[in-house]
């Protein structure tokens, strides 16, 4: 009948035309409330999380993706991002850091960085860009620079 039953809220079309609205493109979403899943094909959400968006269907449950888990989540609870990552923030380098990871980003003090998300997978990390590069920073090495934009570029030297 061309209707697969995911449960009885989430009904999608296994049409290829009716499957929900997809530019091609991933689109990000910040969730604006906790949501716990109620349902095994659901996503459970943290306010703050970012969300991949896969497909938005037209009946209210959009399908996304978390740490590599895809799964059905509340269209009204996430607010889509621009296509781009646009900073939340700015935050200063305190501590020199060398990655450990594959996914971490390598830090030296008063380093400037962008912060793209502050709740991830790793508990105390943020997902920052430094020239270009994105990657896992640990929390407690940023300092949130809530100034302007010339007091943020005003780095001291470190002293010999």
């Amino acid at each position: 009948n061309g209707i697969k039953e995911v449960t009885n809220s989430k009904a999608v079309s296994c049409e290829p035309e009716n499957r929900g609205i997809s530019s091609g493109k991933l689109h990000k979403a910040v969730a604006n409330y906790s949501y716990k899943a109620e349902d095994d094909d659901e996503l459970s959400l943290e306010e703050g999380q970012i969300v991949e968006i896969l497909v938005e269907h037209e009946n209210g449950w959009w399908l996304g993706r978390v740490d590599g888990v895809e799964g059905f989540v509340p269209s009204n609870y996430v607010k889509i991002l621009d296509i781009e990552d646009k900073p939340l923030l700015k935050a200063r380098v305190k501590y020199d850091y060398v990655t450990c990871q594959e996914d971490e980003l390598t830090l030296r003090v008063g380093d400037i960085v962008d912060v793209l998300e502050q709740k991830t997978s790793k508990e105390g990390w943020w997902k920052v860009r430094l020239r270009d590069k994105d990657g896992l920073a640990p929390d407690n090495f940023l300092e949130i620079n809530d100034s302007e934009e010339e007091d943020v570029m005003n780095v001291p030297t470190q002293q010999a």
